[in-house]
């Protein structure tokens, strides 16, 4: 349940105009807590609370690209 709030959470701060810094922000965090880059998708959903670093910065570009579209 945790994954689709924070899916929606990032969608919202698109929304806002925030999706590079928000970007920026979970490179930073994944960077200062150093974890391991790729992981068997099963094993993290049920073991994570949140997206992985990859597959989040992947949602937020296709977001941010939807919202530049969007406001020309």
């Amino acid at each position: 349940m945790k994954i689709k709030q924070c899916i929606k959470a990032d969608r919202f701060a698109v929304g806002l105009g925030y999706g590079d810094l928000l970007e920026k922000a979970l490179a930073k965090l994944f960077n200062d807590n150093s974890n391991f880059p790729l992981c068997d998708s099963w094993y993290a959903w049920k073991n994570h609370s949140h997206p992985h670093f990859n597959e989040r910065v992947a949602e937020l570009r296709v977001q941010t690209k939807k919202f530049e579209a969007k406001k020309q």
